[in-house]
């Protein structure tokens, strides 16, 4: 991508680029303009935007804006250390020798795995591996020809979808499939929609303004034009609103700012600290294990590693995983 758009503009074509990957930025940029939280912080020449101070330590209320060693700091301060000793006491949900097909396509072979009650969970592996489709398994979007899916020790394989979220299972689905068309407030308000008590719903939703400010500053505003990171954190309060659980977030990072990154991820730790059970399908291996108690790595459709966070955290394995290495 990098030489594709080098070479438009060695063509001639003037270039108005929106990105967070910086190092791309830093690469073909002529002139930088900084926005954060709706304000222009910083202009220009890239050298010079990347050593200006507000964009080093942050503005006022806000943490630095470029990635980096400061962020992994950030984190550590927010979270502590990763939970990664907790010891669970049951077995929530459990994937027991999946095979799913499109078609005649083949994308899970024998998948098993479980989180167990108070864990976070981070399936990881690149593209096409076979993840995403994992959630859509355990939501029953997709039927697998083979194995079982169980939640709260009950078969839910079969089911249809909206049975399996009244028994306790909030989803977080990639691209955050909000309501463009709703406000914040009516976003919030239908991930309450198979519930009816009505006092604890109000509690609920005042708790969720609580734990996602940025949301009350929104609250009348069309879920639409939410920036990405504001759409997740919409997205992760609608899916609470139904007081799951078990919390299924597919890809949660993607396409975000590293600013929002952080307050995500941060968020999912909290979230998880209040009682809430998380599983994560995520591709970028180093964020997500780094706040997760366990993780598998799917490669082509198969679990070809499994353990603790910390000992998957860094390990060659999962990097051999990730660049097509022998299983």
């Amino acid at each position: 991508m990098l030489e594709f758009i080098r070479a438009l503009k060695q063509q001639g074509l003037t270039i108005l680029l929106i990105e967070h990957k910086l190092s791309l930025v830093m690469q073909l940029s002529d002139r930088v303009i900084v926005m954060d939280d709706g304000r222009k912080i910083a202009e220009g020449r890239p050298e010079d935007v990347r050593d200006d101070p507000l964009c080093d330590r942050g503005i006022p209320g806000t943490q630095a804006m470029w990635s980096g060693g400061s962020r992994l700091e950030i984190r550590d301060q927010r979270l502590g250390t990763a939970p990664n000793s907790l010891t669970p006491t049951s077995h929530l949900l459990s994937l027991q020798g999946i095979d799913t097909f499109y078609g005649p396509l083949q994308v899970h072979f024998g998948v098993s795995l479980h989180v167990s009650s108070g864990e976070i969970v981070c399936l990881l592996g690149g593209n096409a591996s076979g993840k995403s489709t994992t959630v859509k398994v355990i939501l029953g979007l997709v039927k697998p020809r083979a194995g079982r899916v169980m939640f709260n020790s009950q078969p839910i394989g079969g089911l249809p979808t909206p049975e399996i979220i009244r028994r306790g299972i909030g989803a977080v689905l990639e691209s955050r499939r909000i309501f463009p068309d709703m406000t914040v407030r009516e976003n919030l308000l239908m991930g309450a929609y198979t519930r009816r008590d009505r006092d604890e719903v109000q509690r609920d939703y005042e708790r969720m303004l609580a734990l996602f400010p940025r949301l009350r500053q929104r609250l009348h505003q069309r879920g639409g034009v939410l920036s990405g990171g504001e759409q997740q954190m919409l997205a992760m309060a609608r899916a609470l609103m139904g007081r799951p659980k078990l919390l299924c977030m597919d890809e949660p990072t993607m396409g975000l700012s590293p600013l929002f990154v952080d307050r995500v991820l941060e968020l999912i730790g909290r979230i998880n600290q209040q009682g809430v059970t998380v599983f994560m399908v995520e591709q970028n291996a180093n964020l997500a294990l780094q706040i997760a108690h366990r993780g598998y790595v799917l490669q082509n459709g198969h679990i070809v590693l499994e353990g603790a966070a910390g000992e998957l955290l860094g390990s060659p394995a999962v990097r051999d995983a990730y660049l097509g290495g022998g299983r």
